[in-house]
Parts: C-alpha cells; structure tokens; sequence
C-alpha cells in the first residue's frame, strides 16, 4: 500500500501543482501517503525481536508522527489565514494537532535515549519557537468569523518550516543511530558464533601442538593427550553452562522488555480501531472521534485503552454502517 502510494506521488503533485484539486483535498492525499509511510515504521517496530531495536523503532516513529502532525499544522494555519477569516471547525483541528504532538514527542522522550530526548525537547519547547506559539494562540483564540490578514498565511508557513527543519534533523540523526545500532547488533552476533566455534571445534592441528609436520614430534604422547583432551571437554562443558546460562538470563530480560514495547504498540492499534468504529458508525471525523474517547475516559475517571475496548467489544450489536 505504501509502495502504491509512492507511485501515485507523480500523479498527484501534478494535479497540485496544477491546481486540480483544491488545498484540503491535496492535503488529505499527502496525509494518506505519509501515513502509510509511517505505517510501515509501525509494523517494523511490532515485528521486531530485539528489544532494543523495537524501543528504538518506537521511539523513531513516535517522533516521525509528531513531525507530521507539525505538517498538518503548518497546512491547516495556512489555509485558515490564507482565507481571511477565523473558522471554528479549523481552529479546532489546529489546537487537536498541537495536542497530538505534544503527546507524540512525550512518548518520545519516555522511550528514546536521554541523549537524544534531551536534543529533542531543545528543539520543540515553545521558547524556541515565540512568535509561532504567539501566532498560534492568537489565531486559535479568536471568535468564529473574525476578520484576518491574508498576509500573515506566508510568515506562519516561514516560522513552522523553520521548526520542522530543526525536527528533521533530529529525525536524521534518529535514523544514523538506529542504523548503527542494528550494525553492532550484527557485529556482536557474528562474534558470538565465532567465539561459540573457535570454542566448541578447535582445529584437530592445533589440538597435537601445530600446524607444521614436525610440530607433531613436539606433541605429548597419545594418553598424555587423551588426559588432556578430559581437561579441556571439562573446561568446554563449563564454558558452554555459562554461556548457555548468560543467554537465558539476556532473554528473560529481552522477552520483558519486548512485551512492554508491544503493549504500547497494541494499546494504539486498539484506540486506532475505536476511532474507527466510531467514524463509521457516528459519521466523526478522525479529530471528533479521538475527542469523544478523550472526553469519555475524563469523564468516567477510566483510562483511553479502557474506553477503546468498550466500544469495540459493542462492534458486533452495532448496526450496519450505510
């Protein structure tokens, strides 16, 4: 799906470029590339068996969709100011955005290294970035209807693009260092096999003493060997219980650190499938029907996941959507 979607890229920045269609619509078909993209960094990180690659994935896309929620920000301040007026259902998507990154970059910085969460909160603290927030809150506060300068559309795509450039470069470097990651990943594997087979199966020469034929002279007798062949299976065995003990321990504490990253990717799926069935069956839009979750589980003191489940345990008395 993702692949169609990067194929469709040609077709569909022609038809922007040609003004077919019209500023929301194009903006919609870019979100729904993206977030195939993004889809794909998501199954990667449920798929993965290392858990310090998983967390690492996680974090990567959690920080890549709050990036991409800034996108959606910048398009929709955009087309509001660019319109000349202020506009309810718009400032409402505007502040619904804003919400989301915030909750995508904490998420971030519970799961990435202090590093690197460090470096990407310098970049997204709103002191960073004044006159954004000031523009920002002054055109989200404003009465429906209200008059707006045209003008001010190019100077709040200039101040989101200016902090989207600071996002992608973390973003890059997010990448580099998963990338090395998975390299001493591969690196440390290799050296466990070749340790375990230097090991476990000597060279039968270098058992009598080298390599060389007149090495062989050198070698003790037959028994002496035997006595030391014992000495050295004794020695193997015991080298071998406590590799075989350290990797279990490793994946005792891998498999815990696993699930603890799959149950935060499954609690999205979940809230993902209500959102759904909450679209479908209530005629919500995406922004309206994570709202109604939020504004439930507030309301009954429970938690998001626990009102996701809810209604989609009612999906099968639900009548058909039409």
């Amino acid at each position: 799906y993702a692949l169609q979607g990067l194929q469709a890229l040609p077709a569909l920045r022609q038809r922007t470029e040609a003004r077919q269609w019209n500023g929301e619509r194009a903006t919609a078909a870019y979100i729904q590339v993206i977030s195939a993209l993004l889809a794909v960094v998501f199954e990667a990180a449920e798929r993965a068996a290392d858990p310090h690659l998983s967390r690492g994935l996680v974090a990567l896309f959690q920080f890549m969709q709050g990036k991409e929620w800034a996108g959606q920000e910048r398009a929709t301040g955009c087309a509001m100011l660019a319109s000349g007026h202020a506009d309810a259902q718009r400032q409402q998507r505007w502040l619904h955005l804003v919400d989301a990154q915030a909750r995508c970059f904490q998420v971030f910085a519970d799961l990435a290294p202090p590093a690197c969460a460090a470096q990407a909160a310098t970049a997204t603290q709103p002191d960073r970035h004044t006159d954004l927030v000031k523009l920002r809150q002054w055109a989200c506060d404003l009465p429906a209807g209200h008059a707006l300068d045209p003008g001010l559309s190019p100077r709040w795509f200039e101040l989101c693009t200016l902090r989207m450039d600071a996002l992608h470069t973390i973003e890059e470097q997010l990448v580099v260092a998963l990338h090395d990651r998975c390299a001493q990943r591969l690196a440390a594997a290799k050296a466990d096999l070749q340790h375990w087979t230097e090991t476990e199966h000597p060279p039968a020469l270098h058992r009598l003493g080298g390599s060389r034929p007149e090495d062989f002279f050198d070698a003790p007798p037959p028994q002496t060997q035997a006595l030391a062949h014992e000495g050295d299976a004794g020695r193997q065995s015991r080298s071998l219980l406590e590799l075989l003990h350290e990797q279990a321990q490793r994946l005792q504490t891998t498999e815990a650190e696993l699930e603890t990253v799959r149950a935060s990717l499954n609690e999205r799926k979940v809230i993902e499938r209500a959102k759904g069935l909450l679209m479908a069956h209530r005629h919500l839009t995406e922004d309206e029907a994570h709202k109604l979750l939020r504004q439930t589980a507030m309301n009954q003191g429970r938690r998001l996941l626990d009102v996701a489940q809810a209604v989609l345990s009612m999906a099968d008395v639900l009548p058909p959507t039409r």
